[in-house]
């Protein structure tokens, strides 16, 4: 591999990465104002686990022992995934689906939005948002649907051609949020009348692959007062100047 092609392998992981994580965690910050409730129990059980003493790291945030987080995360991935259209296709060969003919060269642009709630799948409410549905009786998170790579969602495309960085986004995701929760409630904004202005989950910008929501405004209060202090110091201990 040449110095040019490196740099551009290069660019393009942290081009196809940055926009696409950066969407899906406004999707993320939108979803804990919009629902408290799914905010106070993920943040219950990052208590739980890491206490308050010190923020959350990568080690905390496996599925078993943070069932409610992962589920969380899921959750959003497949109700707001930042990428609704997937990544097109084109076909190498003549094929048919269901009766269709599509011949060789024909692009395929799969519709992930539809996928993700099929009510088929996901059953009557599924437009609504609720964690709960990736969670068994016990609280553990369930098993992966089918044909899914263990995402239970199709944000990340599927079969060869899925995401290559997906495991990359996803420890990006737990740990942000994770630490999100770990250090702020996060409330809607307010009006010059003390009028609660919520975000339009409806909303959207129309980016072309990463689809972020339309900008929102919300409030974030610290959980303890020495909460800029721990993230400062955690930081520090990471090696990142601020």
């Amino acid at each position: 591999m040449t110095d040019r092609e490196a740099a551009w392998c290069a660019t393009t992981l942290y081009t196809a990465g940055v926009e696409t994580t950066s969407g899906q965690m406004a999707w993320v910050v939108m979803s804990l104002v919009l629902y408290p409730d799914v905010q106070k129990k993920a943040q219950e059980e990052v208590d739980r686990v890491v206490g308050r003493d010190r923020m959350p790291t990568y080690k905390d945030l496996e599925p078993e022992q943070m069932p409610y987080l992962n589920a969380l995360l899921r959750e959003i991935l497949r109700w707001r995934g930042v990428g609704p259209l997937g990544i097109p296709h084109r076909l190498n060969q003549d094929d048919y689906y269901e009766g269709y003919f599509l011949p060789k060269d024909t692009i395929v642009v799969p519709n992930a939005w539809a996928m993700n709630h099929d009510e088929n799948v996901w059953g009557y409410d599924a437009e609504d948002f609720r964690p709960e549905r990736h969670l068994d009786e016990d609280g553990k998170l369930k098993q992966a649907l089918p044909d899914t790579h263990e995402e239970s969602h199709v944000t990340y495309g599927y079969g060869r051609r899925i995401c290559v960085g997906r495991s990359v986004a996803n420890a990006s995701l737990r740990i942000n949020t994770a630490c999100i929760l770990w250090s702020f409630n996060l409330r809607p904004s307010t009006d010059d009348k003390g009028n609660y202005m919520f975000p339009d989950p409806h909303a959207y910008v129309d980016a072309g692959l990463a689809i972020p929501p339309q900008p929102f405004a919300c409030s974030l209060e610290p959980r303890q007062d020495d909460v800029v202090t721990c993230i400062a110091h955690t930081l520090e201990a990471r090696g990142v100047t601020v």
